[in-house]
Formats: structure tokens, sequence, C-alpha cells
């Protein structure tokens, strides 16, 4: 090989491997570990072959899911993404940050906010803890429509929650709810400052998730 093709190889060779690294990701620690070492043989093997290394030693996501299928068999079980997981641990920060403040609200634990807050704050908090749960219960073959599809109803429901306070103050409608309540309740900038956090984790969650676990179906199935 010339110089620049061996410089071509090397630079196709880092990319493969780094898409590699984030597709093995879901695999458990030790799994993960021996189908790197396995790939990293054929590497060295494949140096000289001209094809791509997809072709020549397998597509990433194609490896990493041998790997769960394999996983499965032996354990018995389908396998839940591990919390090492990029998105599994962007969603289990958000679960982290509002379980607490759900709790809160809904046990009146602080005096420093007073109970129309706490009601308020309960309501608001309420749609996301629902939602998150089955994404961090969800198995490797059910965890990408589980999780777009709670992510699409949060959204759903930040938007509708967003156009009610536009229509609400354009409209001036009278509200039964205490002024306290309704001015945390019905304010833009508290919708904004409680669900964009939430809805920029979980959406990056689905945006660097590895192409193996947004297969619907194990395949053959």
């Amino acid at each position: 090989m010339t110089p620049t093709t061996l410089h071509d190889r090397a630079a196709e060779q880092r990319d493969y491997v780094k898409v590699l690294n984030k597709e093995l990701a879901v695999l458990p620690p030790a799994l993960r570990e021996d189908t790197f070492r396995d790939v990293n043989e054929h590497l060295e093997d494949a140096q000289d072959d001209p094809r791509p290394f997809s072709e020549s030693i397998g597509a990433p996501s194609d490896i990493a899911r041998s790997g769960l299928e394999q996983n499965d068999l032996t354990a018995g079980k389908v396998v839940r993404p591990p919390a090492s997981l990029l998105s599994k641990r962007l969603q289990l920060l958000t679960a982290a940050i509002y379980t607490p403040l759900t709790i809160v609200a809904l046990l009146g634990l602080t005096q420093v906010v007073p109970v129309g807050f706490r009601f308020s704050i309960l309501l608001q908090f309420i749609p996301l803890f629902v939602l998150i749960i089955p994404q961090l219960f969800a198995r490797w073959t059910s965890w990408w429509p589980i999780s777009l599809l709670c992510t699409a109803l949060y959204v759903g429901y930040f938007i509708a929650a967003l156009s009610f306070v536009t229509v609400f103050f354009a409209a001036g409608w009278p509200t039964p709810f205490p002024a306290v309540v309704t001015r945390f309740l019905v304010g833009w900038q508290t919708l904004l400052v409680i669900h964009a956090p939430a809805l920029a984790l979980l959406v990056t969650a689905l945006v660097r998730a590895p192409a193996v676990l947004r297969a619907r179906t194990r395949r053959g199935a």
C-alpha cells in the first residue's frame, strides 16, 4: 500500500472502531470486552483487504446484535440496555433529577414552597414521571419504540401545555385555581424551566442511541 492508502485505511479503521465502541456499549461489560477483542483480531487480518471493514468484518450494529442475541440465549432472558450506555445514562439522569421533585411535591416535605406551588409542581412533574418509567425498564428489543413513543407523548404534552398557556392568557379566561397556583401552573416561563431540560435529555438519548437499539424486533422475527 502507498502512504496515502495506508493513511486512508488507518482513518477508516479509527472510524470503524469508534462506531463499534458505540454499538458494543449495549452489551454487558464482560461480553463487550470479549467481542471487541475478537473483532480487533479480525481487524489485523483485514488490513490488506480492499473492502470496507463493515464488509470484511461486519457492520458494527450487526456485531452488537449478534452479541445481544447470544447473551439472551445464554441468560435465558432479554436484557435491558446497561446503565453504562450513554442513552440510558441520560434517561437515568432525567429520572434522578425529576423523581425527587415529584416526591417532594406529592408528600409536601418542604415548608419553603407554599401548598399551592406544591400542588402545581406535582401537576407539572407527573406526566414526565409517568413517561420516564417505561423507558428505564424496557428490554433492548423494545427500548427504541417505547422510548420514542414516551418522548413523543411528552413533546405532545409540552406543546399542548404551551398552547393552553397562549390561549388562556389571550382569551383572559377566569381560572378556578387560587392565584398562586395559576401563576405557576400556566406560566410559559415555568413550563420552559421545568420541561425544556427534560426534553433535551430525552431527545438526546434517542439521537445518540446505537443503531442496534433502533430495530423494533429481533432479526428474523
